[in-house]
């Protein structure tokens, strides 16, 4: 369709239908310790996004990726993480 962007419907999921995975991942006590992002800052964007104050899809599947990328490299050792990412690659 003209005009359409793939990417639309994203920003309405992260509002609606992923709000609380959005929450869950980024508001959880693990990501606001990390000390990465500014706590009152990623709660205004998360607000924000939420009410249809400001469109900050992109901003939030950043800190998403982010976050989980260091959940996951946190589980597994090193050495484990560096594999696994190789493996993924299809380079093993």
């Amino acid at each position: 369709l003209p005009g359409y962007q793939p990417y639309e419907r994203t920003g309405l999921w992260l509002r609606r239908e992923l709000a609380p995975l959005v929450e869950r991942i980024l508001l959880d006590e693990q990501c606001l310790d990390r000390g990465i992002f500014q706590v009152d800052t990623l709660r205004r964007v998360i607000v924000n996004h939420t009410h249809q104050t400001a469109n900050h899809t992109y901003l939030i599947l950043a800190m998403l990726v982010f976050e989980i990328a260091q959940r996951r490299h946190a589980s597994q050792g090193q050495v484990s993480a560096d594999r696994q990412l190789v493996a993924d690659c299809g380079h093993a």
